[in-house]
């Protein structure tokens, strides 16, 4: 019974992993007119941190494309 419980459950975490992945919207061009998005840094380190700290940092985001660049979508990782 565990066994049959361990191995429903194992599949179900490789159904629902399989398709978060699956739903990551991709859009990858070449197209001279397209906008680029470029970034200094994708990451940053605040190091060790009192609790109750405010912290902030800012991302330096550039388009180096031709057209607009349109950011649907921020999130924290």
């Amino acid at each position: 019974m565990l066994k049959t419980f361990r191995l429903v459950s194992g599949i179900g975490i490789l159904l629902a992993l399989g398709l978060c992945a699956f739903g990551q919207e991709k859009q990858v061009t070449t197209d001279p007119g397209s906008p680029k998005l470029t970034m200094e840094s994708v990451m940053h380190d605040f190091g060790t941190v009192v609790a109750g700290t405010p912290l902030t940092y800012t991302f330096k985001v550039k388009n180096e494309g031709k057209v607009d660049l349109l950011i649907k979508n921020v999130a924290p990782s």
